[in-house]
């Protein structure tokens, strides 16, 4: 439905792909993707590892459980013996603890040791530019004597813009980590979602 003079007028679902132009007077022109069909129905990744709400019980318990699920898969990736699997404070934790069931070998999990979130703070990404390098450097702890020498797996829910992955993987290598790996649970979102 839009808005129009006042009053809602509808103008019908729209096909996915499918992009409408209001005009003055209630005029409209739709253009349609023509890529549209070239990708099939599905769920935005996205959606459910990352925009799903923990304040809400039920969405929680089914983010929490669909971090999980994809932790289980970034495990087959390999980890190498010895590392220390750290997840960022609240967001990677899920994704983290999937990576930690079943892994074969000597690996450390370290939740609220190597790295601690100071409480409250905000996401990052939605800070304006001016405050946000100021943001990100406030919002985490790290204790440099654990870090030092180890092997560091950082885990987190996705990558936004990158500002806090960028600043946490050189806190963690200026921090005397012999290597920094950083895994993030949702995939890159690289192009435009013609899934509707």
């Amino acid at each position: 439905q839009i808005l129009d003079m006042g009053s809602y007028r509808e103008i019908g679902e729209l096909p996915r792909g499918a992009l409408v132009k209001l005009k003055t007077g209630g005029d409209q022109t739709a253009w349609t993707d023509a890529r549209t069909d070239e990708y099939p129905r599905a769920s935005c990744s996205f959606e459910e590892g990352y925009l799903k709400s923990y304040k809400n019980e039920e969405t929680a318990a089914y983010r929490h459980e669909w971090g999980s699920r994809v932790g289980q898969r970034l495990r087959e990736k390999g980890i190498p013996q010895g590392a220390h699997v750290v997840p960022v404070p609240a967001s990677g934790v899920s994704y983290a603890r999937g990576m930690m069931k079943a892994v074969p070998g000597d690996v450390v999990y370290d939740e609220q040791n190597m790295l601690r979130k100071l409480e409250p703070s905000d996401r990052t990404f939605i800070t304006p530019e001016k405050e946000r390098e100021a943001a990100i450097k406030g919002k985490y702890i790290l204790d440099r004597e654990k870090i030092e020498g180890s092997d560091v797996i950082l885990v987190d829910d996705s990558i936004v813009r990158g500002n806090t992955a960028k600043r946490l993987v050189r806190s963690m290598l200026e921090s005397g980590a012999a290597t920094v790996h950083l895994v993030s649970g949702v995939p890159p979102i690289a192009d435009p979602c013609y899934l509707g």
